[in-house]
C-alpha cells in the first residue's frame, strides 16, 4: 500500500510540475507555436531533469520502504507480544533490530513480561 501511495503521489507531483512548466513555456513566449513545438522546447530544456527524476525515484522508494519498516516492524512485534501476554502466555524477551525505532519500549515490555511470569508461577513453598 505504501508503494502504491508513493507512486501515486509522485505521478501527481510530476503531472502538476509538467503542467506548470508547460504553462510557463506557452505563456512565456510571444511566438505562435504548436503544442508539439512547446513540448519540444520543454523536452530540450528539462530532459536531463526528467531522466534524473525517473532514475532517482526507485532510490527514494526503497529508502521510504526501509524507513517505514523501522517504524512498523517494531510495532508489529510489540503488538504480537502484547497479544500473547494478554492471553496469559509467556514470551521470549523482545528485541528490535539495531536501527529500529521504539527500542526503549522493549525494556518496559520485557519487564512486564517478567513480572507477569513471576505472578503466574509463584515460587514453590519451602520444604516441598
Amino acid at each position: 500500500m505504501l508503494v502504491r501511495q508513493m507512486v501515486f503521489h509522485w505521478l501527481i507531483a510530476a503531472t502538476v510540475m509538467f503542467m506548470f512548466l508547460f504553462a510557463m513555456e506557452a505563456l512565456g513566449t510571444t511566438e505562435q507555436l504548436t503544442m508539439r513545438q512547446h513540448f519540444g522546447n520543454l523536452w530540450a530544456k528539462y530532459a536531463v531533469a526528467v531522466v534524473g527524476l525517473v532514475f532517482v525515484f526507485p532510490v527514494f522508494l526503497y529508502d521510504s520502504i526501509k524507513l517505514s519498516h523501522r517504524f512498523a516492524g517494531p510495532m508489529i512485534s510489540f503488538r504480537n507480544a502484547m497479544k500473547h501476554l494478554a492471553n496469559g502466555e509467556t514470551i521470549q524477551p523482545v528485541k528490535f533490530r539495531k536501527h529500529d525505532f521504539w527500542t526503549e519500549l522493549t525494556g518496559d515490555l520485557n519487564a512486564i513480561a517478567k513480572r507477569m511470569e513471576l505472578l503466574n508461577d509463584p515460587p514453590q513453598a519451602a520444604g516441598k
